[in-house]
């Protein structure tokens, strides 16, 4: 069975440790992190890093600036907050901002002029089209699938398997039973196996479980774990990397989708990572997998990559 693996980064301006925006708003992760501190790791283990763009980074000369000067091989794609965004947008003024609306709230027309200002802002800043969108706090829905087949993408990846996402109301975006593999998504849906334009890749998050002798039977043991540096030890993302789920490699290629924000290799500009020595080990990590990914044959490849193979 063939191994891919994707790594998907949202990219913003950068927050505290309580996910509000930083007042003064600042770009360290993006004019400083991303060129020099990560960067450089994926390069070294040729792998190929997915960057996805909020409306702020594409709207900030010095980031498009040092996006489109990165060496070797990454992809761009967006990714919309969409408090954000007009239309109708809830926040005007970054600094201190804390973003928490869900897209999918909006009603469909709304956020679909949303999606199309973020897209028009990438083909402003990069002269092309971005095919890969992720929604911001995993929000997406069936018409979101429609709006983003509208504008042209190619790939979603706001799935995350085996979650729930509350909004500030208490409503919730289910995805307890999606799959854990690409697939081409149903008209209208986002769930549903289907035969549309969107290839869902969604990001990895497993269920771990193990043997309890006593009762010989599997029990779950911590059960969520996600390929994700700080949020995984390095030896549990290994686990994941060399223990393929029940339905990766059904109908395809085996694909792996690392995700991470791009504020958690600058201290406190996330609530994760706290010091220098937080972020050390938090690329030490990611280096570290990256290599075992390599060292097992793993292959890297973008989203539009993925799709590729789903052709």
């Amino acid at each position: 069975m063939e191994t891919y693996l994707c790594i998907t980064i949202d990219t913003e301006c950068d927050h505290t440790t309580n996910w509000s925006v930083s007042n003064p708003v600042t770009y360290h992760s993006v004019l400083r992190g991303v060129p020099d501190l990560l960067h450089p790791i994926f390069m070294e283990n040729a792998a190929v890093p997915t960057y996805l763009l909020t409306n702020e980074v594409l709207r900030h000369e010095g980031c498009v600036q040092t996006l489109s000067r990165l060496p070797g091989r990454f992809e761009l794609g967006t990714h919309l907050h969409a408090d954000y965004v007009e239309p109708q947008s809830r926040i005007t003024e970054y600094p201190g901002a804390y973003p928490d609306d869900f897209q999918i709230d909006y009603p469909p027309e709304v956020e679909y002029g949303k999606l199309a200002t973020l897209t028009g802002n990438f083909e402003k800043a990069f002269g092309r089209s971005p095919k890969v969108f992720r929604a911001g706090r995993f929000a997406a829905n069936g018409h979101t699938i429609q709006s983003l087949e509208r504008l042209g993408y190619v790939v979603d990846t706001s799935v995350s398997p085996h979650m729930q996402w509350p909004n500030r109301e208490g409503k919730q975006v289910d995805y307890r039973a999606a799959p854990t593999q690409p697939y081409r998504v149903a008209p209208g849906e986002i769930l549903r196996k289907g035969s549309g334009k969107i290839l869902e890749v969604p990001i990895t998050v497993r269920r771990i479980f193990s043997l309890r002798s006593s009762v010989r039977r599997l029990r779950p043991s911590r059960p969520i774990r996600w390929l994700r540096p700080f949020w995984s030890s390095t030896e549990m993302m290994k686990k994941i990397v060399d223990n393929p789920a029940p339905e990766d490699g059904r109908s395809g290629p085996r694909i792996l989708n690392m995700m991470f924000h791009s504020m958690e290799v600058i201290p406190d500009a996330n609530p994760y990572t706290h010091s220098p020595e937080d972020v050390r080990r938090f690329l030490d990590s990611l280096g570290e997998i990256l290599r075992h990914c390599r060292d097992r044959g793993v292959k890297f490849t973008s989203l539009e990559g993925v799709a590729g193979l789903y052709a």
